[in-house]
């Protein structure tokens, strides 16, 4: 069963326009969904990495069990602000 709506919408990686056939498509096309892909999983690995370092630098009697359990079971909370975190760690 095809859709018969036609949204205009912005690709979230290139930033060109492009009229999506349904409202959760995010990316133009396949290429650009792919990459933007590869750049989420890219920003996750870097935010979990500034994560880590940042309870590194902390004394291990300022760090809250809450941030331990993200360092141990991240796949349980995997939309986690890694960036806020290790911002609010600070």
């Amino acid at each position: 069963m095809s859709s018969n709506i036609k949204i205009v919408k912005i690709c979230e990686f290139c930033n060109n326009e492009f009229i999506a056939k349904t409202t959760t498509t995010k990316c133009c096309s396949d290429n650009c969904s792919k990459r933007f892909y590869k750049l989420k999983i890219k920003n996750d690995k870097i935010g979990k990495a500034e994560l880590k370092t940042e309870i590194k630098r902390k004394p291990k009697a300022f760090i809250t069990e809450e941030e331990i359990n993200v360092i141990k079971y991240p796949l349980h909370e995997p939309h986690l602000p890694y960036k806020k975190i290790a911002m609010h760690l600070c």
